[in-house]
């Protein structure tokens, strides 16, 4: 059968599948369509908000009796949920077996036990056009990777005599919209939908100069367009799956990292360390190799980054909730970005002025490594029109870099580090659990590791139910490293920001960072152990003495695409740590580093002097000596 195809949208009441026990009932609070995702928050109890797949998701309503058939999947309702204390005052089991009826009523008046439902095959349905049909079924096999457990109070393998009213029809994938018909033999008179200045929001701020150096511009066959990257360059990076947007290289971390810090062009923003493979330099293609299917750099729409006008509900980045007064004032403050988007050439015809070529550029689709988001104001598959000077070369920097002319194979001592395999961790153990992206969070051990390597784990603050958390996902909250055994390139966690979990002045769920809490809002959250402090992944740097002459330590976050980075979006991010004390960070893992040889491009020095300058870099990392400039 086709299930439903209705498209989700905030607000909608539905069923999330949740870690191998069933699904249970949410709302959804906002869509990450580029991610196929969303963030929802469970009807039941006051748990944090989660993010889950779409494809994790059935719609709370009641389907139509002809999208149900023999073999079609659908959920049904079995059994009980329960998450809380028992009267012993330990997690309870979550069938309820060790609750008496008062404390099962206990859990009840606070929310915290659920319906559980379950996903299933129809095998039979019973009735005719004058009755009201029937359903019999079974549980999906073992083999399914949305089959619930079968341990709990209440289980049959089987259900009968279910009504409509009693079942529910999954998402599914929808029918992609035509191809967008070949963009016209001549340049439109007229722009159409998609072009970069077409739009239902107010025209972006005039963009800086954006003028490259002669050098990448002059396509002569005696002189190359290709430049090393310096400080000041401008690149364009990827960000967050929101789009590309526009920076200035600050400075190059070191020498093997292949990353930089950027500082953006438009906002009062801290500098961000970024990956190569997530950076474009700003340069113009060259027309004599820009050919249909060519693939560049094309602006379309804007980046609104501030709260709207509306209560509780904090900018999408498109203004969709925004006056023209609050959009006027972000202008103002340089918090609107211009968006590019990668994208192929379609079609190439000369301009009716006769000074150059336009052209028809259609985005990647989702699949592409390049694809950023198709979810903002003025979105157009296609656009038409396109000048030259309006494109960039799309080249990531990693690729860029191997095509500097002038430079001689060398190669490079690099850092790889593995994790030692731990000693499992006790219950009552207290560590830090890595949680949805959003950072690190204090936590105790209630349960040790399972067959499948994970704990149970019970946040320390707050009254949030115990979770599953992955044995890679947790660590030991261990004393502050000892004086002297912290150097360069050593992984840890520090401490910067808070997280707020809880409802805001107008009884909404607040924003994370607090951004629309009140201190009243504030210290009632506090009260309710409802504010927890950020940990995040980093880097040292640099160790040093502070002014009473105890050690410290600077450093800065990993990179955005390290699976276990925090967002950066909260209050008092910062890119960088500076002169820490030891009490504010944790040994990440204890860890194993060894040196691998990679092949790389590098102009200048001898073969052999570069060989023993790589070596000899990469062991004064770990012994804290200053290494010469890269």
């Amino acid at each position: 059968m086709s299930g439903d195809t209705t498209d989700p949208v905030p607000g909608d009441e539905v069923f999330v599948y949740w870690l191998g026990e069933g699904w249970f009932t949410a709302t959804i609070n906002s869509l990450q369509s580029a991610r196929g995702s969303c963030i929802i928050e469970w009807t039941d109890g006051e748990w944090s908000p989660e993010k889950a797949n779409l494809s994790d998701i059935f719609l709370n309503k009641v389907p139509d009796a002809n999208a149900i058939a023999v073999g079609s999947e659908v959920l049904f309702k079995q059994g009980l949920y329960y998450c809380g204390e028992n009267e012993a005052g330990q997690l309870c089991e979550d069938s309820g077996r060790d609750l008496s009826e008062a404390q099962k009523q206990v859990l009840r008046d606070r929310r915290q036990v659920s319906d559980r439902w379950h996903l299933g095959v129809v095998t039979e349905v019973v009735g005719d056009r004058k009755a009201e049909p029937v359903y019999k079924g079974k549980h999906v096999g073992k083999e399914h990777p949305q089959v619930s457990k079968d341990g709990y109070v209440g289980y049959s393998a089987t259900f009968t005599d279910l009504s409509i009213a009693d079942l529910r029809i999954a998402l599914r994938e929808r029918t992609p919209p035509p191809p967008s018909a070949p963009p016209p033999p001549a340049t439109p008179t007229a722009l159409p939908c998609g072009s970069p200045h077409s739009s239902s929001l107010p025209p972006p701020p005039a963009p800086p100069s954006v003028t490259p150096p002669p050098s990448t511009l002059d396509y002569s066959s005696d002189s190359s367009p290709l430049t090393a990257p310096k400080t000041g360059d401008r690149v364009f990076v990827a960000w967050l799956g929101y789009g590309w947007f526009t920076a200035t290289i600050e400075r190059f971390v070191t020498c093997d990292s292949n990353s930089c810090m950027v500082r953006w062009t438009d906002g009062n923003w801290s500098p961000e360390q970024a990956s190569y493979k997530n950076l474009i330099v700003d340069r113009l293609p060259d027309p004599e190799t820009l050919t249909v299917g060519s693939r560049v750099l094309f602006s379309q729409g804007q980046y609104y980054c501030g709260s709207n006008d509306l209560p509780g509900l904090p900018s999408d980045g498109s203004g969709r909730g925004m006056s023209d007064a609050r959009k006027s004032l972000l202008l103002s403050q340089r918090k609107v970005s211009v968006r590019w988007h990668v994208g192929q050439i379609t079609s190439a015809v000369k301009s009716e002025d006769d000074e150059g070529m336009v052209y028809s550029v259609r985005h990647v689709d989702s699949s592409d490594p390049g694809f950023q988001t198709d979810d903002f104001v003025g979105y157009c598959p296609t656009v038409h029109g396109i000048k030259l000077s309006d494109l960039r070369d799309s080249c990531l920097m990693r690729d860029y870099i191997k095509q500097l002319p002038g430079g001689n194979v060398s190669l490079e001592a690099t850092v790889s580090v593995t994790r030692t395999p731990s000693k499992a961790l006790g219950k009552g153990t207290a560590c830090f659990v890595y949680w949805l992206g959003h950072g690190w969070f204090k936590a105790t051990v209630t349960q040790g590791l399972s067959g499948g390597g994970v704990y149970m784990v019970k946040w320390v603050d707050g009254s949030w139910c115990a979770e599953q958390a992955s044995r890679d996902n947790v660590i030991p909250d261990t004393q502050p490293p000892p004086p002297g055994t912290l150097g360069p390139g050593r992984r840890i966690l520090f401490r910067q920001g808070l997280y707020y979990c809880g409802a805001n002045d107008e009884g909404t769920l607040c924003e994370s960072s607090g951004r629309d809490l009140s201190d009243e809002g504030k210290r009632r959250l506090a009260e309710r152990r409802q504010i927890s402090e950020r940990w995040h992944l980093g880097h040292v740097t640099r160790v040093s003495r502070g002014e009473g002459g105890e050690e410290v330590v600077s450093g800065h976050h990993v990179v955005s695409d390290d699976p276990q980075s925090s967002d950066r979006g909260f209050l008092g991010y910062s890119q960088e740590f500076q002169e820490f004390p030891l009490r504010d960070v944790r040994v990440f893992f204890p860890e194993e580093v060894s040196c691998t040889v990679t092949v790389s491009r590098s102009p200048g020095r001898s073969l052999g002097q570069r060989i023993v300058d790589s070596i000899s870099s990469f062991f004064r990392k770990f012994k804290r000596e200053p290494a010469d400039n890269c």
